[in-house]
């Protein structure tokens, strides 16, 4: 009952009641001490009755026994406090009455209700209690006064002259002070309850500010970590853990520290660096460690500083370079491609007409001369080589100015069932050597040159059985990658290429084979390329090659082809 009746007071009422409950709890406690006091100072005085200090005590546990019940109701809270100081205004006079009226010690005890009332409630209700107290405390002294109400004899002495000046001095003194702590309890608790709202808006704008800072950091793409000076890591967010993991974060005594991430690199000496060079920022690259291979960083470390200005940290913020290097990569690679395409193409037209030459005259000589064997042997030799320096010019013309791809709609199924045919019947192919396809029958048609792509084909799966030369095998596995491209595999495990050669592996005329003249790769770049594709190499010396091919998917092809 109480969970489905606190759901109708506000977090204020509730705040309201968890004070009255301590206003009960200290009523107890200090009427304990006061009235036990008394007690244990009259027991000495066989003449003196103790049963008023009983009645009393006992009328204040069992309010405190009604009240503990109440409150688990959560009444409303205003009225609730109400009921009680004015309880305790009418315990505090009859307290003041059996202890002698205008003798009584015990009337600071209305003070009590004053400083209660506006601690709980307000200044106002400071006030109204002070206005109760003091009509309670005149009505008391005024019936003393005129002798109307008969005081026990035992606690005020028969001798005591109550004379109007004397009453009206004691009245105007106890009525001024309760004025008095009520103005004073009351403009105080309206100063702790403004300070208290005020922190609270305050707290409420730095819990806003910390997650607004918060978002910010663990929504940028770099890595951030935050260390003090003797490189002890404070703060990594997201993407930081992203990047670096799985690298080693490894723990000392519960801490991470930043020389151990980006070993061999010393914070302190870049600490000094730094404040020798007079710099407030230092830009620099290094290598990390993941999955076994060289990430490249680019880290630009910085000053925490105090507001005085004094340094008390570092921030680190950094990027995987891995992208933006292969994209330099291919910069680089295109733009020799290019120039090398423009040589090949001039060389080519200017060889190709000498050569026609030689071949023709050869030819002529061959058929009009009466050569004995030895000799057209050699002639025969000479034309078929002319014939392979011919074909030779025709790559380069291929690679230098190649043929825009004829795009049609095609099922790369199907370019794959031809193109393994295709190996299975070469020279190249041997049985030791396991073709294994995983190629889903849902794939969406591409837009491409068949021939064309049939040759990038070709290529990667002959240079995967030339790489396996004691057997094994070549996966070809095709999956979507998104929603704009296919991901064709082509994934042997033969000799596998050191990172040295995989840079190379494109460029025109570059071969690690004694037959070949290096223009295959070559002209499978420059094909994917012209499809919008690209051509990926992870691999690893005695680990095997896979080749990734991405391909445009139909929808991306035609909003190519249409731009």
């Amino acid at each position: 009952m109480s969970i489905q009746k606190s759901n109708h007071l506000s977090s204020t009422e509730q705040n309201l009641l968890l004070k009255i409950k301590w206003l009960t709890i200290i009523r107890i406690i200090v009427a304990t001490i006061i009235l036990g006091s008394i007690t244990i100072l009259q027991i000495k005085q066989t003449q003196t009755s103790l049963f008023p200090f009983y009645s009393l005590i006992a009328i204040i546990y069992l309010l405190t026994a009604l009240y503990g019940f109440i409150i688990r109701f959560e009444p409303k809270p205003v009225p609730f406090a109400y009921t009680q100081l004015i309880g305790d205004i009418i315990i505090e006079t009859a307290l003041i009455f059996y202890t002698g009226g205008i003798r009584s010690p015990f009337s600071f005890t209305y003070i009590i209700t004053i400083i209660s009332a506006s601690i709980i409630l307000s200044r106002k209700s400071s006030i109204i209690m002070a206005t109760l107290n003091s009509l309670s405390y005149i009505s008391l002294l005024s019936l003393q006064f005129t002798g109307l109400l008969k005081f026990p004899q035992i606690y005020v002495s028969e001798g005591i002259q109550l004379n109007l000046p004397y009453v009206s001095y004691t009245l105007f003194a106890n009525i001024f002070a309760f004025y008095l702590i009520a103005f004073l309890c009351g403009h105080l608790a309206e100063l702790q309850r403004k300070v208290d709202k005020e922190l609270k808006t305050k707290d409420g704008n730095i819990a806003q500010l910390q997650t607004f800072n918060e978002n910010i950091l663990q929504s940028m793409s770099s890595g951030l970590i935050v260390t003090d000076l003797s490189g002890k890591i404070r703060l990594m967010n997201r993407s930081a853990v992203r990047i670096l993991a799985p690298s080693p974060l490894k723990q000392n005594n519960g801490q991470r520290f930043w020389n151990q991430i980006f070993h061999p690199l010393k914070i302190e000496k870049l600490f000094l660096q730094m404040k020798k060079q007079k710099k407030n920022s230092l830009r620099l690259d290094t290598l990390i460690t993941k999955d076994k291979q060289k990430i490249p960083l680019g880290i630009t470390i910085s000053f925490l500083k105090t507001p005085q200005g004094e340094a008390e940290g570092m921030i680190t913020n950094f990027q995987d370079l891995t992208d933006l290097k292969k994209m330099e990569e291919q910069i680089k690679q295109a733009e020799m491609l290019a120039t090398i395409g423009q040589m090949s193409a001039s060389m080519a037209h200017e060889l190709r007409n000498p050569m026609a030459s030689i071949k023709g005259s050869v030819q002529f000589l061959n058929d009009e001369l009466h050569l004995d064997q030895h000799h057209k042997r050699l002639m025969e030799i000479i034309l078929k080589e002319s014939d392979r320096l011919n074909m030779i010019i025709t790559d380069f013309l291929d690679y230098a100015k190649p043929k825009p791809p004829t795009k049609d709609k095609c099922s790369i199924q199907d370019l794959v069932q031809e193109t393994i045919m295709l190996i299975q019947n070469n020279q190249e192919f041997r049985k030791d050597i396991k073709i294994i396809t995983d190629v889903p029958p849902s794939l969406p048609p591409i837009e491409a040159d068949p021939g064309q792509i049939k040759q990038v084909f070709w290529n990667l799966a002959i240079n995967a059985c030339q790489a396996m030369p004691g057997g094994g095998i070549l996966q070809l596995r095709i999956r979507q990658d998104g929603d704009s491209f296919l991901l064709i595999e082509f994934a042997d495990t033969g000799l596998g290429i050191s990172v040295d050669k995989i840079k190379k592996l494109f460029h025109p005329f570059y071969t690690t084979k004694e037959k070949g003249m290096g223009l295959g790769l070559s002209v499978a770049y420059r094909i994917i390329e012209e499809h919008m594709g690209k051509i990926e190499v992870i691999s690893a010396p005695g680990e095997g090659s896979n080749f990734k091919v991405f391909l445009p998917s139909k929808s991306k092809a035609l909003l190519g082809a249409a731009a």
